[in-house]
């Protein structure tokens, strides 16, 4: 009869408990479950009490133990439900246990996108019931698990260092996240109404999703095509102007293709960089070209496969991204670059100042006089002066006059060569014909000789043998 007093004060006061709690929770589900659980439990101490009565009238009587028995059973199973909707205990997954299969970033991505979804469920639930805050961090659980699982896979698959490290670090940190993340539902559980604990949960669910977000932009970096400059405003490339831009676009596009050390985001944003650069140097040449006479059609082509080039540097770059472990894709993409620097090379040396070597035509018929020879050789050295004064002249003077004195020592060659083979001429005798004949192979190995030292010396001015040797050339006429 004693325990039967209990055990009605002991229910009575619960139920009590019950009324109390429900009045400080915020969660209006959990604030029905708590009130039914009281208005079942006073209802079962109503049935407790009547049965009580009737066991004790006939305690031999096995349907009336049995009755009493099952009023206790549901009594302590209405309180051990409510137990668990307000304070229910969290069941995370374990790392370790995922079956993976061909990780790769695509599938790391979709494992992130459901591990991203399910947290802001976490945090919507909050406003539901303890209960449902557990359930949704234990599903949450299983998407940072699975996650974590796919990035250690990956990790084991690659054989960039960078990339093994950065995975590395990615699964410690989701790891951690997901430690957080279990103790702070549990600390939110106990006390909801605490804002503090609330905020912590929230914290944790962003945590893990700022650390999936960029495990992403990490592994699949965005990569735009290359950015143009305008230079519109740019009437004339100077010479230390254009060697600037092709050093750098070389320079960056040899960072570029350093694929080994470099996770996708650095390598993204080297290919950017080298992208820039190259179509500086692209517009730059474009203006080279437009200021130059004659033909310019072949050099056009060249800097449109440039352009065409740096376009494919980005798209095989964005392959790599997706499949960074495919030889072919690396193999592509490590292609693509020699294709790109070898162009680049080819539109520099079509676009720079450049010295040009006419070669002589000895099938020429003209009639030569000797002044004729005479005034050539008289306009011949008044530019080779200029040549010699190379410090006064730009790279592009220095070169066109170069290259126009070639034409004339080509000419003096073929007339000197006509001269030299004169069958009317009394005073042509043998010896005096073979040394013209041999002048004129003179004239044209110093004519050469001109043209390499002038091209020289554009080539590295800061060589200060390159213009002794310029000068040299010049004084031997």
């Amino acid at each position: 009869m004693e325990s039967t007093e209990e055990a009605s004060l002991l229910c009575d006061t619960f139920a009590q408990m019950l009324d109390e709690r429900a009045k400080e929770t915020i969660h209006p589900e959990l604030k029905n479950e708590i009130l039914s659980a009281a208005k079942k439990i006073r209802n079962k101490h109503d049935d407790l009490v009547k049965d009580v009565s009737e066991y004790l009238s006939d305690p031999n009587n096995t349907n009336k133990q049995n009755k009493l028995s099952g009023d206790c059973a549901e009594i302590i199973n209405i309180v051990d439900e409510i137990l668990g909707n307000v304070n229910p205990k969290i069941v995370p997954s374990s790392f370790g246990l995922s079956k993976v299969s061909n990780p790769s970033p695509d599938s790391i991505e979709n494992a992130v996108k459901e591990m991203i979804e399910s947290l802001e469920e976490v945090k919507k639930k909050k406003k539901v019931s303890p209960k449902s805050v557990v359930k949704a961090t234990e599903n949450s659980s299983e998407k940072v698990v699975k996650t974590g699982d796919l990035v250690k896979a990956y990790a084991k698959v690659l054989q960039n260092p960078s990339l093994v490290r950065l995975c590395n670090d990615a699964f410690q940190e989701l790891s951690d996240g997901h430690d957080r993340l279990t103790v702070t539902t549990s600390n939110f559980v106990s006390a909801p109404e605490n804002n503090v604990s609330s905020q912590n949960l929230d914290d944790a669910c962003d945590n893990l999703k700022r650390i999936g977000l960029e495990l992403i932009s990490e592994l699949k970096p965005q990569l735009e095509d290359p950015e143009n400059e305008d230079f519109s405003h740019i009437d004339k490339v100077s010479i230390p102007m254009l060697k600037a831009a092709y050093s750098q676009a070389l320079k960056d596009l040899e960072d570029s293709k350093q694929l080994d050390n470099k996770t996708p985001s650095q390598l993204a944003l080297a290919t950017q960089k080298a992208g820039k650069s190259i179509n500086k140097f692209k517009a730059l040449s474009k203006i080279r070209v437009k200021n130059t006479n004659g033909d310019t059609k072949e050099v056009q082509q060249l800097i449109d496969q440039l352009e065409k080039g740096n376009l494919s540097l980005h798209e095989s770059t964005r392959d790599y991204f997706g499949k960074p472990t495919d030889k072919k894709t690396e193999q592509n993409l490590k292609k693509t670059g020699e294709e790109v620097t070898d162009l680049l090379n080819k539109v520099f040396n079509a676009v720079k100042p450049q010295a040009r070597f006419t070669a002589p035509n000895y099938n020429s018929k003209k009639n030569v006089t000797l002044e004729d020879v005479e005034n050539l050789v008289q306009k011949i050295k008044e530019k080779l002066n200029n040549i010699d004064s190379f410090h006064s002249l730009d790279e592009d003077s220095l070169c066109d006059t170069t290259s126009e004195v070639s034409n004339e020592l080509a000419i003096l060659a073929e007339w000197v060569n006509i001269k030299g083979n004169e069958t009317t001429n009394p005073a042509l005798t043998e010896p005096l014909k073979r040394n013209l004949l041999i002048l004129t192979k003179e004239i044209t190995t110093r004519n050469q000789a001109l043209v390499e030292r002038t091209n020289k010396q554009v080539e590295s001015p800061e060589d200060e043998n390159n213009g002794k040797m310029l000068k040299a050339a010049c004084k031997k006429y």
